[in-house]
């Protein structure tokens, strides 16, 4: 099983006003983030803009 299977097994808590993304976009992402030496939301924030097409 590879990370992304892993990932959709997480249940996604949020209510349907704030599911703008997909939970394991969210979770591929923060992982990524982290994994890159992100050390807190704003650096998450500013990964993720980085990566945008």
């Amino acid at each position: 099983m590879n990370l992304l299977e892993h990932l959709t097994v997480v249940e996604d808590a949020r209510s349907d006003v704030n599911q703008k993304h997909n939970i394991v976009d969210v979770l591929f992402l923060v992982l990524s983030a982290i994994i890159s030496g992100a050390k807190g939301w704003q650096d998450i924030e500013t990964y993720g803009d980085s990566i945008q097409p």
